[in-house]
């Protein structure tokens, strides 16, 4: 073979490499960004739940206008405990008559910062807020 032909040949396996690098690293993010939207709205269903219980009447199996006693609703799992499912880990935290916290640590990471994706919302009687995301 010739020098020219030498030269394009290697030329074309860095560009292909490139391409594969570029392709591996388009991929691990779009994973790392569906596992936040999965768990964002996971914490948005329990908010959701969150604010139901609050709404019931304690008569009816709900909050009576209080947050205290909310659980992960059907899994029944108290205040402090946590529940994972396919796309993270959940922990409600900070409940009080008036508020709750529901935080979802996801199990994606990107390599530039290999800390889990974080998700924390605070729900009150009225509105869910994101008040933390995290990558």
């Amino acid at each position: 073979m010739g020098q020219q032909q030498l030269l394009l040949l290697i030329l074309a396996t860095i560009i292909a490499g490139a391409g594969v690098l570029l392709g591996v690293n388009m991929f691990q993010e779009s994973a790392a960004q569906a596992n936040m939207d999965d768990v964002t709205q996971d914490c948005y269903t329990f908010a959701t739940k969150a604010q139901s219980w609050f709404r019931r009447p304690a008569m009816m199996n709900g909050g009576g206008q209080s947050f205290s006693g909310f659980d992960f609703g059907d899994i029944n799992l108290p205040a402090g405990a946590s529940y994972s499912n396919e796309n993270g880990s959940y922990a409600i935290s900070g409940v009080t008559n008036t508020s709750c916290t529901i935080t979802g640590t996801g199990k994606e990471s990107l390599d530039t910062d290999p800390a889990p994706l974080t998700v924390t919302i605070t729900v009150n009687s009225s509105a869910a807020a994101v008040i933390g995301m995290t990558k």
